[in-house]
């Protein structure tokens, strides 16, 4: 059985926030000009997965997504990860060595960082269903 837990973390007002909303309109008015997505869009998810896929790798995840929300003026990232093991994930994360994966980024962004930090993770939702294609790339 696979481990599938989703995450919802509430960014920080001040200048968390602010760095996030600048993001978010980096990104909106990419998509707006280029109307195929953007090129600077592109290259960041590629640079963060060619960052990132050493660490899942280690980490044994087998899937880490993240999705942005803006609602009444609160920004929040949904944290989506499938693992065989969340637990074995985050005793690698605890022992990681990877810049990426430092705890204090958490800590500055989030209003409850210990979600995403604690071994003891658990998902805000329930999961309802989760199939996969048995030949997914």
């Amino acid at each position: 059985m696979v481990d599938i837990v989703l995450l919802r973390l509430v960014v920080r007002s001040g200048w968390p926030q602010r760095v996030m909303e600048l993001l978010i309109r980096i990104f909106a008015l990419e998509q707006f000009l280029m109307q195929e997505g953007g090129r600077i869009g592109d290259a960041f998810r590629n640079w963060m997965n060619a960052q990132l896929e050493p660490i899942l790798v280690d980490e044994g995840m087998y899937t880490e997504s993240v999705f942005l929300s803006r609602e009444n003026g609160e920004i929040s990232l949904f944290w989506y990860m499938e693992a065989e093991d969340i637990g074995a994930v985050y005793e690698a994360f605890e022992a990681s060595d990877h810049s990426l994966t430092n705890g204090r980024i958490a800590g500055w962004f989030f209003d409850d960082p210990e979600k995403i930090l604690t071994t003891e993770v658990e998902s805000d939702y329930r999961l309802l269903l989760h199939a996969w294609n048995p030949d997914r790339p």
